[in-house]
C-alpha cells in the first residue's frame, strides 16, 4: 500500500447531472462525478454514469442502524425499530399515518376509504394491559368496560345492560319486558298547584303540592319553559299526568291548558269537578292524546281527564 506521501489526490468534477451526463467523453472511465441538483455521486463506467449512493438492492444491515441523525433508529437489542418524537409512519401517499408528539400518539387516516381492522378477536386494553375496556369475539359479543367491569354487552337480540341505564329520552318500538322495580319521578313542590300552575312534563309526570289549596286553578301542560308539548309529541302519542294537592273544599281544577291553550276535556262521570275533598289528598289524572298537527291545541289533543277525592 502506497504511503500517504505517495497517494495520488483524487479529483471529483462537480455540476448539474445533465451537464456532467453530457461531457461523458471528456471524463475518464472510474472517474468520480458529484451531481449538484441531485446530491448524488457517479461513477463513469464505459458510456454511462452509474450512481455511487444508491444502496444495493436486497441490502442487509446488522446491529444497530440508525437513519437521517437518529430520527429513525433500528435498536437491535431491543429488535424495535424506533421514531424520534414527531416523526411518523407514513403509508398510502400519506393517507394513513402514525406519530408521537411526546405526550400523545395520533393513529390518522385521511384516505377516500375507510380505516378498516380485521381480528377474529379485538381487546383495547390499558397501558398496563391488565384492564379491558373493550373487548370483541367474532359471531360474539361487543362488550364495553368501566374500571375493568363489564357494562355493556351486544347479543342475538339487542344488548345487556348490568347496571343503570340514565338516558336523556327512550323511544321503544315493540313489545317491553320489565323485571324488577320500576320507579318514576315525582316533582314535589311545598306551595300550592293555584301558585304554580306550569307544569313541566321534561321533570316528571307525576306532581304533588303539599301545602292544601284554597282557590281554583288551571295546570297547564308544557315540556319545558322554552318547548312546547305539541313540539314533543307526534299524533297517535299518548301521556299520562297525574296531579296531587292537598285538599280544600274550595280548591279544585276543572279546566286544563296544554302550552297556554284550552283544551276540553272529557271529564270520567260526565262532569268537572266542582269542589275539592275537605281533608287528605284530591288526585287529578288526565290522559292526553295528540291526534292533530293544526296549530289549535283544542284541536290536536283530546283529553281524558278523572277527579278522585280521598275525603
Amino acid at each position: 500500500m502506497p504511503t500517504p506521501s505517495t497517494r495520488t489526490p483524487v479529483k471529483i468534477a462537480r455540476g448539474t447531472y445533465s451537464n456532467l451526463n453530457g461531457s461523458l467523453s471528456d471524463i475518464q472511465d472510474g472517474e468520480i462525478l458529484y451531481a449538484e441538483d441531485q446530491n448524488k455521486l457517479y461513477i463513469k463506467e464505459g458510456t454511462s454514469l452509474v450512481v455511487l449512493t444508491q444502496p444495493a438492492a436486497n441490502a442487509i444491515f446488522t446491529g444497530d442502524t440508525t437513519f437521517n441523525a437518529s430520527k429513525i433508529v433500528f435498536d437491535d437489542s431491543d429488535s424495535s425499530l424506533e421514531f424520534a418524537d414527531n416523526v411518523k409512519a407514513s403509508f398510502g401517499n400519506n393517507d394513513f399515518t402514525i406519530v408521537h408528539d411526546g405526550s400523545n400518539t395520533y393513529v390518522k387516516e385521511i384516505g377516500t376509504g375507510s380505516l378498516i381492522v380485521w381480528a377474529n378477536a379485538f381487546y383495547l386494553k390499558n397501558a398496563a394491559g391488565d384492564e379491558a375496556m373493550i373487548s370483541t369475539q367474532q359471531d360474539g359479543a361487543v362488550n364495553l368496560h368501566f374500571n375493568n367491569s363489564l357494562k355493556i354487552s351486544t347479543t342475538n337480540t339487542g344488548i345487556d345492560v348490568t347496571g343503570t341505564a340514565v338516558t336523556d329520552g327512550l323511544t321503544v318500538a315493540g313489545e317491553s319486558d320489565f323485571t324488577g322495580q320500576l320507579k318514576e319521578a315525582v316533582v314535589i313542590s311545598a306551595g300550592k298547584l293555584s301558585e304554580a300552575p306550569n307544569l313541566d312534563i321534561a321533570a316528571g309526570n307525576v306532581f304533588m303540592f303539599t301545602t292544601a289549596e284554597s282557590t281554583t286553578s288551571t295546570p297547564n301542560l308544557r315540556y319545558n319553559n322554552t318547548t312546547t308539548l305539541a313540539s314533543k309529541m307526534s299524533v297517535g302519542d299518548c301521556l299520562t299526568v297525574t296531579i296531587i294537592t292537598t285538599a280544600n273544599a274550595s280548591g279544585y281544577s276543572a279546566q286544563l291548558t296544554i302550552d297556554g291553550g284550552a283544551v276540553t276535556e272529557n271529564w270520567i262521570g260526565g262532569s268537572a269537578p266542582s269542589a275539592g275533598g275537605s281533608s287528605g289528598k284530591d288526585i287529578l289524572s288526565y290522559t292526553i292524546i295528540k291526534t292533530g298537527t293544526s296549530g289549535t291545541v283544542n284541536n290536536d289533543f283530546t283529553v281524558l281527564a278523572n277527579f278522585i277525592k280521598t275525603s
